[in-house]
């Protein structure tokens, strides 16, 4: 009838006979196939760098995917999952994808010490620069004499 039957009593000595099938080709091809599959995802797929505990890092907001949050991190827990403490103090556990290394540190808020310390002295007058800019030009007008159509026109 051309279908395979679920009833072992009916099938075929034929099909129950296993020994006119090579298994470790069909192994062998299955494990290259997959390989071929795995080539092809990850072709554009790119490792990401791995955070030094320390290291002052943003974290992607779930909700609106904006890149808001600061934090610091703490531990390296898994493959790609960090420990992070943000600036309120709590603890997070993120993916390696929803964290990006800031380029933030104490360095900026050190010179804005230091220039709070030293202020520019006042008696110097401020000398314009070489490159100073001029104003730009206002924006053209048109010189086009608009009428007003005829149908507006009354007696």
């Amino acid at each position: 009838m051309g279908r395979h039957l679920n009833e072992p009593l009916f099938a075929h000595p034929s099909v129950l006979n296993k020994d006119d099938c090579d298994a470790d080709v069909d192994v062998e091809a299955k494990l290259k196939s997959r390989e071929l599959q795995e080539a092809n995802f990850n072709r554009q797929c790119r490792s990401l760098t791995e955070l030094p505990v320390g290291t002052p890092v943003r974290i992607q907001d779930q909700a609106n995917k904006d890149w808001d949050t600061k934090a610091v991190v703490t531990d390296h827990v898994g493959p790609r999952s960090y420990q992070l403490k943000t600036d309120d103090g709590s603890l997070l556990r993120r993916n390696r994808l929803h964290i990006k290394a800031s380029a933030e540190c104490d360095a900026p808020a050190e010179a804005d010490a230091q220039s709070a310390i030293d202020p520019p002295a006042i008696d110097q007058p401020l000398q314009p620069s070489a490159t100073a800019v001029d104003p730009p030009p206002p924006p053209r007008r048109s010189t086009r004499v608009t009428r007003e159509p005829q149908r507006l026109e009354y007696l």
